[in-house]
Parts: structure tokens; C-alpha cells; sequence
């Protein structure tokens, strides 16, 4: 913390880098664990952070980080301990073993944190900015320290009569004493429930043998992300010594590229916390290049590619973070507003691309984004001047030339929407491109009850697109199959489809509204409703607008 006083340019450069290297240190102590990692670019990292734990400043700050936060369940900290023997790092030798055996007694401390019950302390503001606020402070490594204490009692209340005169604390928060003798009593109550003991650690080659391995229990998603947000915080360019070129030297990029792998495997399957904690790895390649740009971007990648798995919230989260790199780029921008456009907040993901055209005249996928998002709010007077009406030429050219046909078909004139579609996906220079202009060439095609062309569209096209898109086109083709009065095939593969459970909810709406339309339902034959088929086609046409604009 800097006094106003005390803020110069110059002391500000300082504290931000002191702040960047202790957080720095973190990272490579946690890489240490990482078993994604090959055990010498592991030993590197070990080696680049030896003598900087001698440090105390930095060591209080690792140590107090890493024990207040359980472990994730693939942290190999056992090999973590080998490595640093061989090395003959017995300082982090030290750190790793007080960290193993220290978490039954940081999970019954964060139960305890966890139980504290806020509505008395409402004007704390938020719990999270109090947390950390105490963690830096050390509240949390004092607590869990007292566990190796021969009296614990004793050795909690001192802590909590210590910390709450700190005018640090009692300054910024009041009533702080209240809180932590708060926190203690759950502390000790919840000790005598499961009662601790001092634990003994022998590492034989990567097995762990202590008496209290079964009470670890693993935390979720939170605590497993504290430190990598708090790292984009502090994210500078600046190191306080050339450490890229050590690790440069074992195939950064490989490395980086493995992490990337292992994001999307993780993104197919929705699992947020994997996602997270092969993120941090990645985070810590890119911080070696001192290129910030290079994570956000990679970021907003990932999240792209989230979309697609029809991952909507790990796709919002990995644009979150992107946005705290504080980079000034389009490309973070308009990944934020397409994924607010994917929830459906149009008038915050329109005003995003607004700020966007402001910053960045000349980007059309603002442009584009911004139209898109005009067409589904059924503003088409802000539409039509923007458009491109001459024949593209540019890969940028031919997406603003898609969006000219996404108006005219969502305006109702299809023929000149499906000759836009055609010239596109005849002349489009991009493959990407191309598959945007076939799926909603096909839509256009069905639209004009022209189903035989859109099949053969989609039959001509499939085998290039990614899964996620293939999905689309099944569903497609099962449309086409019931317009063309295949219907028993057509059910077929709507079935089959949908028991996949990866279709999107679009997509699964939309084979709904499909099988209710062509009466493919097996109550449908029994029933003696009429059925709306100008509405159903309406309600198709509009989901189908939102899957290929």
C-alpha cells in the first residue's frame, strides 16, 4: 500500500513490480506441482525461484497464499518435493511438506470461514474483498499455523487478539475483532468435531504415507482460480530478471500448445475447474514472453471455441478474463459482445460494439456484430445503410457481404439473399467463410421450400465442418428429409440426435419444433389438434437466424 504522499512515478513502478515478481514466484512455485509439465522444465522453474523464497517478503507472501487455499486434486506436490531435493532447493523442500501437511487443517479453517454468517457484517461490503484482504494480512496462515502449535486454543486466541489491534485491519474494516473472535469460535468447534493432530510426511519415490491423507477434502472452483486472478491483476511486462530465456529454452510454445490441447478436451466437456487449472499453466508460459496481448487473445479463443461446444458460461468466464489483461484490442471486445449476444443481452452486447467502432473505425467484425445484432432486435432501418451492396473482394469484404444476405433473408426477399449466398460460398477466399455461407445458404434454401437443393448443400459440406457444426447440418438435413415427406427418416435422425445430449438448446428447440411441424411426434398421429404451421415455420425461421448470422 503507498501513501498519496508517497506516490511518484517512480514508486509506483516499484511497488507495481515488486507486486508482478511476488506473484511471479507464486506461479513457478505452483508450477512446480504441475504434472503437465515435464520434471526438467519443472526442475527449471524450481531452480529460477530458489533463492527468491530466501527472500522473507516473498516467502511470507507464497506461503501465505498457498495455505489458505486447499490443493487442487492433480496438484502433484509429492514429485513437487523430489525435484526440489535433487536440486537441492531445501527451502522449498521445507515450504512444500508444510503445505502437504497442513491441508486437513486449512480445510477446517476455510469450513470454518465459510460458516461465518455475513448478514452481521454487512458493511464489510463484499465477503470476497474482505478475504483477501485478510489473507494478505496473513489471518489465514496464522490460523492454520496455530494447528502446529502444542496448545491450539491458546495459539488461535493470541492470533485473533494480535490481528485485531492491527490498525491496518481495525482501520479498514470495523468491528474487525468481532469478526475473528467470530471466526475463531467456528474454528474450534469445528477442530473438536474433527480433531487434528500434528501430522508426519515420509515421500517414498511419488506415494504419500501420512495419517491424515483421507481428511483432505478438495475445494471447487473458487479457491482453485484465487491465484490466477490475482495474477491478472498484477500482470506486468517488466520482470525483475530475464527468466524467459531458461524457460524459452525447453519449447515454450510446445508447452503452451499442450496447455491450449488439454483447455479445449476440458471445454467439450464442461469441466470448468480442469478448464481453470490448465489455465494457470498456460498463464504462466505467456507471462515468460512478457507479451500480456498473447493470453488475452488465446483467451478469447478458447472462448470461441467454448461457444461452439455449446459451453455458454466457461465461454463467458474465459472473456472475463481476458477483459482483466486491460488490453486495448478488438479482438477482446468483440468476443465479450458476441458472448452477451449468445445470452441474449443485446442491448449491452450492441453497446459494446459501439464502443468498439468508436475505438476502432475500421474493424468490420464490429461493424458486422453490431448489424447482426440490429437485425435481431428487429431494428432493420439501422441496418440497410450500412450494408455492402457492391461485390466483395477482401476475406473482410465477404463477411460484411454474408451479413448484407443475413438481411435481405431476414427481411423476407430470399431470392436475392440466396444469390448473395451463392456468389459467397462460389468465391469466398476462406474456408471459415465458406462454411457461414453454405449453412445459411442451406437455410435459405429452406426457406424457399427448395429442400432437395438445401440437402444437397448440406451433403456437399458436412464432412468439412467441426462437430458442433455437423450437429447443426444433421439437424438441417432431418428438416429438408421431413419436407421432402421422408418422415420416418427424418424422426430417425432427429431421434438420434438428440439423445446425444451435446446439442445446444437452439438445436434441440429447434428439432422440436421440427418434429411438431411435420407431425413426426408419436402422439402426433393420435392427436386431433390442428396444428399452426405458420407459426411453427416462423418460430424455425427465427432460430435458424440465430444459428447462422
Amino acid at each position: 500500500m503507498i501513501n498519496d504522499a508517497d506516490l511518484t512515478p517512480e514508486s509506483l513502478k516499484k511497488t507495481l513490480q515488486t507486486k508482478n515478481n511476488l506473484h511471479l514466484t507464486l506461479s513457478f512455485v505452483i508450477s512446480g506441482m504441475d504434472t503437465d509439465l515435464q520434471d526438467e522444465t519443472r526442475k527449471s522453474v524450481l531452480e529460477n525461484v530458489q533463492e527468491d523464497i530466501l527472500d522473507n517478503e516473498t516467502l511470507n507472501f507464497v506461503r501465505g497464499r498457498l495455505l489458505s487455499r486447499l490443493l487442487p486434486k492433480d496438484a502433484d506436490i509429492h514429485s513437487a518435493i523430489t525435484l526440489a531435493e535433487e536440486i537441492s532447493a531445501f527451502n522449498l523442500v521445507k515450504l512444500y511438506k508444510e503445505v502437504l501437511n497442513s491441508q486437513p487443517n486449512i480445510e477446517v479453517v476455510l469450513k470454518s470461514w465459510n460458516e461465518i454468517n455475513w448478514s452481521e457484517y454487512r458493511n464489510y461490503g463484499d465477503k470476497n474483498e474482505v478475504e483477501k484482504f485478510l489473507i494478505d494480512h496473513s489471518v489465514f496462515t496464522s490460523m492454520v499455523s496455530a494447528f502446529a502449535s502444542d496448545d491450539v486454543k491458546k495459539a488461535i486466541n493470541m492470533a485473533v487478539v494480535n490481528f485485531g489491534m492491527l490498525p491496518a485491519l481495525t482501520k479498514t474494516y470495523h468491528g474487525m475483532p468481532k469478526l475473528l473472535n467470530d471466526f475463531k469460535a467456528k474454528i474450534l468447534k469445528n477442530s473438536e468435531v474433527k480433531p487434528l493432530q500434528k501430522t508426519e510426511t515420509i515421500v517414498e519415490g511419488k506415494e504419500l504415507k501420512t495419517a491424515a491423507k483421507s481428511r483432505v477434502k478438495q475445494k471447487s472452483y473458487p479457491e482453485m482460480i484465487d491465484e490466477l486472478l490475482v495474477s491478472v491483476d498484477e500482470y506486468k511486462k517488466e520482470h525483475k530478471r530475464d527468466r524467459s530465456k531458461k524457460l524459452l529454452a525447453f519449447e515454450t510454445k510446445t508447452a503452451a500448445d499442450k496447455q491450449i490441447a488439454a483447455i479445449k478436451e476440458n471445454i467439450k466437456q464442461g469441466n470448468k475447474i480442469e478448464v481453470l487449472r490448465f489455465l494457470h499453466g498456460l498463464e504462466v508460459f505467456h507471462r515468460a514472453t512478457g507479451k500480456k496481448e498473447h493470453i488475452a487473445k488465446t483467451l478469447c479463443s478458447l472462448s470461441t471455441f467454448a461457444l461452439e461446444c455449446n459451453q455458454l458460461d466457461i465461454a463467458d468466464e474465459l472473456v472475463q478474463y481476458a477483459i482483466m489483461f486491460n488490453v486495448n484490442d478488438p479482438v477482446v471486445y468483440n468476443q465479450h459482445a458476441e458472448v452477451l449476444k449468445h445470452k441474449g443481452d443485446f442491448d449491452e452486447a450492441r453497446r459494446i460494439y459501439e464502443e468498439t467502432i468508436v475505438k476502432f473505425p475500421e474493424n468490420v467484425v464490429a461493424r458486422n456484430g453490431r448489424n447482426v445484432i440490429y437485425m435481431l432486435m428487429g431494428k432493420f432501418d439501422d441496418v440497410f445503410p450500412n450494408l455492402r451492396n457492391d461485390y466483395p473482394i477482401t476475406s473482410d469484404d465477404f463477411i460484411e457481404y454474408h451479413v448484407s444476405a443475413m438481411y435481405y433473408l431476414r427481411t423476407g426477399n430470399i431470392q436475392e439473399a440466396i444469390r448473395r449466398l451463392e456468389y459467397g460460398f462460389e468465391n469466398s477466399p476462406s474456408k471459415s467463410n465458406k462454411e457461414y455461407f453454405a449453412n445459411a445458404l442451406a437455410v435459405a434454401k429452406i426457406r424457399a421450400r427448395d429442400f432437395e437443393s438445401a440437402e444437397e448443400i448440406l451433403d456437399c459440406n458436412v464432412v468439412d465442418l467441426s462437430k458442433y457444426k455437423k450437429e447443426q447440418c444433421i439437424v438441417m438435413r432431418a428438416h429438408c428429409l421431413a419436407g421432402r415427406d421422408r418422415k420416418e427418416e427424418a424422426k430417425k435422425s432427429l431421434e438420434e440426435i438428440s439423445k446425444t445430449g451435446s446439442l445446444t438448446p437452439e438445436l434441440l428447440q429447434l428439432t422440436q419444433l421440427i418434429s411438431k411441424r411435420f407431425g413426426l411426434e408419436d402422439d402426433a398421429a393420435s392427436s386431433d389438434m390442428p396444428v399452426d404451421t405458420e407459426s411453427l415455420d416462423k418460430n424455425i425461421d427465427d432460430l435458424y437466424f440465430r444459428l447462422v448470422a
